[in-house]
């Protein structure tokens, strides 16, 4: 099984080591004869391979009592900076949520969202970590920049029976801007559903 991980990606060489997946070592591989796959249909076989990774990483974690979750994005990757998220963390903690920021370290990330019922990020890959280690059935609310609306994970959640919401922050000149009270109406009408 060869897994590439592009070296920058700071939690993929501890997935596969919790997962106990293992990988050729890179930067060079040889292949005598080599199958590649692309798996997008999200079909009762992968729904299957969903559920049993989301089960194997939860196994062993203690689960978020609170059951809610917001997972910073930060300066990382391609940037989409909250201009407000200092405001955002603060109204967030007073409502229960749990905080974790996308550059702590695996175990830390997955032993805050483990079981968490109602996640919140920025739109980005790092949403993959709430969507394999919440609860059965949680919402997720993805905050999407104006400019750059995406919806990847609209696929993959249906998967697990969860459900998803979404909420466009306005762009600025330092980023983006995310209407506070709406966002925390919307949290509240997708933790209740």
């Amino acid at each position: 099984l060869y897994l590439w991980s592009d070296p920058g990606w700071l939690h993929a060489p501890a997935y596969l080591d919790l997962l106990g997946l293992n990988r050729l070592e890179q930067p060079f591989v040889h292949f005598e004869r080599m199958t590649y796959c692309d798996d997008v249909g999200q079909n009762a076989h992968r729904r299957s391979r969903l559920m049993a990774l989301r089960s194997r990483l939860n196994q062993r974690r203690g689960r978020n009592e609170g059951g809610l979750v917001y997972l910073r994005r930060g300066q990382t990757g391609q940037l989409r900076a909250i201009v407000n998220e200092d405001d955002l963390v603060q109204t967030l903690i007073a409502a229960g949520f749990v905080v974790v920021d996308v550059r702590q370290p695996l175990n830390e990330i997955l032993d805050a969202t483990s079981g968490a019922r109602l996640t919140l990020s920025m739109e980005g890959s790092q949403c993959a970590h709430l969507m394999l280690s919440a609860a059965i059935g949680a919402g997720h609310v993805i905050i999407n920049p104006s400019d750059r609306f995406n919806n990847v994970f609209a696929d993959y959640l249906p998967a697990f029976g969860d459900r998803m919401g979404t909420i466009v922050a306005r762009r600025s000149e330092a980023g983006y801007v995310v209407d506070i009270p709406r966002l925390m109406g919307l949290l509240e009408r997708v933790d209740s559903t």
